[in-house]
C-alpha cells in the first residue's frame, strides 16, 4: 500500500509508523528521510539493503527496534541441542538459540515462530 500526502510532515510520518499503519515512510522536502519501522525486520532489513534507491540525500532512520535485535536464531541441526529448546522437525532437529544472530539463508516458518514463542513464555513463567 502506498499512501502519499505532499502536505505531509515528519510528525505525521512518525504517527503512521508509530500507529502501524506504515511500515516505511519517505518524509521529503530540504532534508529528505527515510523512516523505518525497526520492529518489522524483514521490510526493515530490505529497506537498508536498498539504501541506492532512496531520494538523494536521504538519510535513513530506525524507529522502534534501531538495532534491529531479534529473538535469536532458529537453526537445523542432527542431534538434540538443550532439551527445552530443541524440537523434532521430520528427520532433523530444531534449535533456538536466544543469543544467535539470524544469516540471510535462516528460514524460519510459522510453526517455528510459534515453538520459540511458547519456549520463550515457559521460560519468563518459570523465572
Amino acid at each position: 500500500m502506498v499512501h502519499r500526502d505532499a502536505a505531509g510532515t515528519e510528525r505525521e510520518a512518525r504517527s503512521l509508523l508509530a500507529d502501524s499503519e506504515a511500515n516505511i515512510a519517505i518524509v521529503t522536502g530540504t532534508a529528505p528521510k527515510v523512516l523505518v519501522d525497526g520492529t518489522v525486520l524483514f521490510v526493515a532489513q530490505s529497506a537498508l539493503r536498498r539504501g541506492g534507491s532512496f531520494p538523494a540525500g536521504a538519510e535513513a532512520e530506525i524507529l522502534f527496534n534501531p538495532e534491529l535485535s531479534t529473538a535469536g536464531t532458529v537453526s537445523d541441526t542432527n542431534h538434540q541441542g538443550l532439551p527445552d529448546r530443541s524440537w523434532r522437525r521430520g528427520r532433523r532437529w530444531r534449535a533456538w538459540d536466544p543469543d544467535g544472530t539470524p544469516t540471510d539463508d535462516e528460514v524460519v516458518g510459522l510453526e517455528d515462530a510459534a515453538i520459540v514463542a511458547e519456549i520463550i513464555a515457559t521460560e519468563q513463567a518459570g523465572s
